[in-house]
């Protein structure tokens, strides 16, 4: 069986990972962690200052992304040490990664996070969990986790990441 688990934060990847673990699966079973960078890099458009604060930007994502996903790793991996398990950083729109990917590696499931958006911010960012949800040729799990309960510390996460798409958006 293969699984595929894209995560994009440490709310949700503790929720993914602690699911993973307390779910019995085969003595089989392949997954495979993604996390995908949006490319932050506008060289033509942007000043030298603006394009270096967006670089650094872009390095402390994908930094966070690679530890997102060896934490997430290493939880499966200590409770499945025989279980194959790849992880994979990718750049590009998180939606059209996972969905190509799926028709690449051809999991039986994905387990993913589903961020609480509004109405207005889904119609203009568009829904990651939705496109998958609609598109895929698998099975989609979906983790949602109840308002409130994030730390201090993944709330400071979430604002990082929201400082970050702001400096775009202003560039």
């Amino acid at each position: 069986m293969k699984v595929l688990i894209p995560v994009d934060d440490k709310q949700y990847a503790k929720a993914i990972s602690d699911f993973v673990v307390n779910h019995t699966w085969p003595d089989n079973v392949e997954f495979k962690l993604l996390f995908v960078y949006e490319s932050m890099l506008l060289q033509e458009v942007v000043t030298p200052q603006a394009f270096e604060q967006l670089e650094e930007a872009s390095e402390y994502r994908q930094s966070f992304g690679r530890s997102l996903i060896m934490d997430v790793g290493t939880q499966i991996r200590l409770k499945f040490p025989s279980a194959k398990i790849e992880e994979r950083m990718q750049e590009g729109e998180p939606k059209l990664v996972i969905l190509d990917l799926i028709k690449e590696w051809k999991p039986d499931l994905v387990v993913m996070g589903s961020h609480k958006k509004g109405v207005v911010e889904r119609f203009f960012l568009g829904s990651v969990s939705l496109a998958v949800l609609t598109h895929a040729p698998c099975s989609v799990m979906t983790i949602k986790i109840p308002k409130g309960t994030e730390t201090h510390e993944e709330a400071q996460a979430s604002t990082s990441e929201k400082a970050e798409k702001e400096i775009a958006a202003k560039l």
